[in-house]
């Protein structure tokens, strides 16, 4: 009798034990902006191959910069007409006139708007859940180089959207990188996950002055769970 009990307890532990290993399966993508390909029992994470274009944070800050330049260039053209003495520049001196205060309204609104821009939007992972499970799923996105984004950007904010989740729009930003979506009963199903916009607010208009080790493109981490 005691040895068939003993062998019931251990045949019961390692049914338990399977159970617990399937129940947490779970699949995690990183990369920058991107995933390495995971393969799961219960579900997948696969990196999108077109990623949200980051660089077009620098390049259009230098786009305004030389448009700033060029501005600042004829308000100085503009201001040695005003100083035309009367006569016959009389009349070019108040046209100038009007014309530099426009432009100074110009240069002083690209100044403001110099720093802040639009987030790209995009796709990031796809995730495809096993054809044989039905249950609810918890996909979990990650922003992992917060430190070097905090040496570029004073304020940055990601708007991410999960195809098919009832989740809503998750906002991923430098104080807050971790967002969370449910997926529920969705057996041999794809679902994108995709950067729906958002904004930012650079350091500064110099990168040469910002802190050694900045970067402007997000690092991400995903990973899907049983829920």
């Amino acid at each position: 009798m005691g040895k068939h009990l003993y062998l019931f307890i251990a045949l019961l532990l390692v049914l338990l034990a399977g159970a617990g290993a399937y129940a947490y399966t779970y699949t995690g993508s990183s990369a920058t902006i991107g995933a390495v390909v995971g393969q799961g029992d219960i579900a997948s994470v696969k990196q999108v191959t077109h990623q949200p274009g980051w660089d077009i944070v620098l390049a259009e800050l230098e786009q305004e910069k030389a448009q700033l330049r060029r501005l600042e260039k004829r308000l100085v053209a503009l201001s040695q007409k005003e100083n035309e003495p009367d006569g016959e520049g009389a009349e070019a001196a108040s046209s100038a006139k009007l014309e530099k205060e426009q432009l100074e309204l110009e240069i002083q609104e690209l100044q403001q708007a110099l720093l802040e821009g639009e987030a790209p939007e995009g796709n990031l992972f796809t995730v495809n859940v096993n054809k044989d499970y039905d249950g609810a799923l918890l996909v979990k996105v990650y922003l992992t180089n917060t430190g070097a984004l905090a040496k570029a950007y004073r304020y940055l904010d990601m708007r991410l959207m999960l195809q098919d989740s009832k989740s809503g729009t998750q906002v991923l930003n430098l104080d807050n990188g971790a967002a969370a979506f449910e997926l529920n009963n969705c057996p041999g199903s794809s679902h994108t996950l995709f950067l729906a916009g958002g904004s930012y607010i650079l350091v500064s208009s110099e990168p040469a002055q910002w802190r050694d080790g900045w970067s402007v493109t997000p690092e991400l981490y995903c990973e899907v769970t049983q829920r």
